[in-house]
């Protein structure tokens, strides 16, 4: 305290004034109850009130009286949203738990708390009754008629103000689910076409799973796939074992240099300094600005900064940057490097189209790289190219400031140099 600084171990403290007050050690109770009281933003290290001990740090506030209790939680507002993920599902915690958060309702006064702000799902047994034949389209598979069905509800006037959010919610996922269909049905057909059948074949299951059973798209699918001739990648030989021969990358876009995340494949030319992007972060994706992953888009009033970054947590980030390309036709693949520790609704976008999306990344991950789909590299221009990419940050707040990186999103892109 004397150093300015507060420090709480994951809620160690927070548990510590409990036991105090236990053990009859008042002014020890007092004391770490009080910064606990504080922690929901403001510890040095451990998680403070964060994710992990969201029971231990308000229940060490409350030792301190319903003042310290109250204060914890009207300075924690955001965690009305803390068992939301991006798409309005419940957080799933690693050990099979529904809702990372159950415990906090055991540490509020009289051993209630009512969680507030997220809209009521419109798959939930209590949404609005008006929605059900809406709802009913979707889980039968037909987006169209669920989208058509909520998007009419909206514009009838006869919804409740309470229940537009949920009404606007169905419509918005109905509509999704038909670009997700979208851009699976086009990567498998591209992936057919440049030769790689198998690689396209991997993305059935998941396709299968959102259509009807018979459905014509799947059934043309499986026609362009029998028919689809594999190409074989070049190779030399070398010990009679057929290689990959070695290729040069180039870094389009980089991070940080010399940061704890800072990652290079092998045979990659370095950018020499940071890339700059511009950052703006909402709420939800759909309070993203029209356009937002277009090239022409002005971004003059969004933040600048570099990469890796963080930012409030269960928020959305919109990211832009530019990197220039002298000669396209010198390249043939794209790859990336990224940090991605817990993040959900990632997409990418190379010159306001579509490249890349991943809805939710598995467990906590951390350092991942992949390869472009071979059809990205044609949206790559001569000359300046926009980056653009949106990803919603579920973990912990920011705690780049103190070097800690393991929350932060960071981001390269490389271009591979022909033979």
């Amino acid at each position: 305290m004397n150093a300015g600084k507060m420090v709480s171990y994951n809620g160690g403290l927070s548990a510590a004034g409990i036991l105090m007050k236990f053990a009859g050690m008042y002014r020890a109770a007092n004391l770490t109850s009080l910064i606990s009281s504080f922690a929901w933003n403001n510890t040095f290290e451990g998680h403070g009130g964060n994710f992990w001990n969201n029971f231990w740090t308000p229940l060490g506030a409350h030792q301190h009286g319903k003042g310290a209790f109250v204060n914890f939680w009207k300075n924690y507002r955001w965690y009305s949203e803390c068992n939301r993920m991006f798409d309005g599902s419940m957080i799933q915690h690693e050990d099979g738990r529904a809702g990372a958060a159950n415990g906090t309702a055991l540490c509020a006064p009289r051993k209630r708390i009512q969680i507030v702000g997220a809209p009521t799902s419109p798959f939930s047994t209590n949404a609005p009754a008006a929605l059900k034949p809406a709802v009913e389209k979707y889980w039968e598979k037909d987006y169209d008629g669920c989208e058509q069905m909520a998007e009419a509800l909206l514009s009838s006037g006869t919804v409740a103000q309470k229940d537009l959010p949920t009404v606007a919610y169905l419509a918005r996922q109905a509509k999704d689910m038909k670009a997700s269909i979208a851009a699976d049905c086009n990567r498998i057909q591209t992936l057919a076409a440049e030769g790689d059948p198998d690689q396209a074949r991997t993305f059935l299951p998941g396709l299968s799973a959102v259509l009807p059973d018979g459905d014509q798209r799947l059934i043309d699918l499986e026609k362009v796939l029998e028919s689809a001739k594999p190409v074989l990648r070049k190779s030399v030989e070398a010990n009679n074992d057929s290689t990959e021969v070695s290729r040069q990358w180039v870094r389009l876009v980089s991070e940080i240099s010399g940061s704890s995340k800072d990652v290079a494949g092998p045979r990659v030319i370095n950018k020499p300094e940071a890339s700059v992007w511009k950052l703006y972060v909402v709420e939800a994706l759909s309070q993203a600005p029209e356009g937002w992953q277009k090239p022409a888009f002005d971004d003059s009033a969004w933040k600048e900064t570099v990469l890796p970054v963080s930012w409030r947590m269960y928020h959305t980030a919109l990211l832009r940057t530019k990197f220039m390309v002298e000669d396209k036709t010198v390249l043939d693949g794209l790859r990336f490097y990224a940090w991605i520790f817990r993040q959900q609704g990632v997409e990418i976008y190379l010159n306001g189209e579509l490249v890349a999306k991943v809805n939710n990344v598995e467990a906590k991950t951390g350092d991942i790289e992949g390869d472009f789909l071979a059809s990205a590299l044609k949206h790559i221009r001569n000359g300046e190219n926009t980056l653009a990419i949106t990803t919603r940050h579920n973990w912990r707040w920011g705690m780049l400031f103190m070097k800690v990186y393991n929350d932060g999103f960071d981001f390269n892109l490389d271009a591979r140099l022909k033979l």
